[in-house]
């Protein structure tokens, strides 16, 4: 089964999609359309880390950002995460948003998050 097969059950269960039905009934059309745009719409937003509490421990909570990130704005985003979060362990690097991927400082940052949280063992 596709992922949207899946979706689709979960979210519309075993009725049929609407479809313009035989007699015309041009209402009741539109209704159930509405209904499946309103599902869809629930199924891609966006979901805000800032709008639900942390499920990770605080001392588990580690954050690495780039000064220069185009994507996500360091100060409204990245700060307010962060105090959100309660200010855990952070590392700002130098670049944009992939940046990280070139920068050895944050690899470090986040293999010493992984060993100090009990996921991999420390480097030596």
């Amino acid at each position: 089964m596709g992922d949207m097969t899946v979706v689709r059950h979960r979210l519309w269960g075993n009725r049929q999609w609407p479809r313009m039905p035989a007699n015309g009934d041009v209402l009741g059309f539109e209704r159930a359309l509405v209904r499946v745009l309103a599902l869809a719409h629930q199924l891609n937003r966006v979901v805000s880390p800032l709008s639900l509490p942390p499920r990770v421990a605080s001392e588990r909570r580690y954050i690495y950002a780039g000064v220069a990130d185009r994507l996500v704005h360091p100060r409204r985003q990245v700060l307010r995460l962060w105090e959100h979060w309660d200010r855990p362990a952070a590392h700002w690097y130098p670049g944009g948003h992939l940046g990280f991927f070139r920068s050895p400082p944050v690899g470090r940052f986040i293999a010493d998050a992984l060993a100090t949280s009990g996921m991999t063992q420390p480097q030596r």
